[in-house]
């Protein structure tokens, strides 16, 4: 049975990756004064525009980095599925 329900599973991490890395850059954004979220507003609002993308060009290589991790382990795990 674990075997018919591995592909459901690694959808809903995969649709999760997404909602928790937008998620966090909100929370970051007004809970705190720390991590990547505030940074890039707080350069947004100084108008250092380079800092602020590269904040968002690292938000964003994190959030593929993990989800091409997920495939790679979906692919291990589930062979059969394609």
């Amino acid at each position: 049975m674990f075997k018919v329900i591995l592909p459901s599973i690694f959808n809903m991490i995969r649709i999760s990756l997404g909602t928790s890395f937008s998620v966090l850059f909100f929370m970051e954004n007004y809970g705190t004064r720390l991590g990547m979220g505030f940074y890039i507003m707080d350069a947004w609002m100084r108008m250092d525009y380079p800092s602020m993308y590269a904040a968002i060009l690292l938000v964003s290589l994190a959030g593929l980095l993990s989800f091409v991790l997920v495939d790679q382990l979906d692919h291990f795990v589930i062979p059969w599925q394609t």
